[in-house]
């Protein structure tokens, strides 16, 4: 790990023979901080030909190849800590639990997420190929994107929308949109940035209490008793009143609503 400089070599019994015919010998180890990552080595059939010139000039060049090696190395480092946060970063993009892309000024897909193609049931190519969001609409969906996506592009946001997307084979799946305008330095739109959630089992929820309503409903409308709520309290303030108020007393539901008198 030190510079040796020798004007016999074949009397060293450090040295071991490259070339037959050398007799004198130049080695300067190249560091990097405390440890030799190297040797730059200079010989001579000449006896005695390197003198403390020659010295110095070689650790200079030694010195000089290892900052070149160490800067190599560090960027070789930092161009793989890069890869793997470029990775980690599109890992999270594409494996998220929501659905992400973005739609350029026409409204077609210039990104998409791995989560969104599997909902859907698209490759990328298939999806980056030119196509539009608004393809994948049903005729409901089609007139809230029209009526929204141009406001989008001008006000830079949207929030809660919901559409209903058609899948690769056919069948309907619901989500609810948000998303965020890019624009350039002249303020011209360029992509949105857009997050769908699937609201698969909302919908389920919802239809159902739709449905339960409907039923309630039918049955407060055509029961011949009068069903009504009222609130605890000294003249019992009616809350709801069934329609059938009209038919066994004559009352309509309201006036009972406004004036609880009449149960007196």
């Amino acid at each position: 790990t030190q510079t040796v400089r020798s004007g016999d070599i074949g009397t060293d019994p450090r040295y071991r023979e490259t070339y037959a015919g050398m007799r004198s010998g130049l080695y300067v180890p190249m560091r990097l901080g405390q440890n030799a990552i190297g040797v730059i080595s200079v010989e001579s059939e000449k006896p005695d030909a390197f003198s403390e010139s020659d010295e110095r000039l070689v650790t200079t060049l030694c010195n000089q190849a290892a900052v070149a090696i160490e800067n190599a190395l560090l960027s070789s480092n930092l161009e793989r800590r890069v890869r793997e946060r470029t990775a980690e970063v599109q890992d999270l993009y594409d494996n998220a639990p929501n659905g992400y892309h973005s739609l350029d000024a026409n409204g077609n897909f210039i990104m998409v997420n791995q989560t969104e193609l599997n909902w859907l049931g698209y490759t990328r190519e298939e999806m980056l190929g030119g196509r539009n969001f608004r393809s994948l609409l049903t005729p409901n969906s089609e007139a809230v994107f029209d009526e929204n996506f141009p406001k989008f592009k001008s006000e830079g946001r949207i929030s809660n929308l919901t559409f209903e997307l058609i899948r690769k084979d056919g069948s309907v799946f619901p989500v609810l949109l948000n998303a965020i305008a890019v624009y350039d330095k002249h303020g011209n739109f360029m992509m949105s940035r857009s997050v769908i959630t699937d609201i698969t089992e909302r919908k389920k929820v919802e239809d159902a209490l739709r449905a339960s309503e409907g039923r309630l409903n039918f049955l407060l409308s055509n029961t011949p008793a009068i069903i009504f709520t009222a609130r605890v309290a000294n003249d019992l303030p009616i809350t709801f009143i069934s329609d059938s108020v009209r038919e066994v007393l004559g009352y309509q539901p309201r006036q009972y609503m406004e004036n609880p008198s009449l149960w007196s």
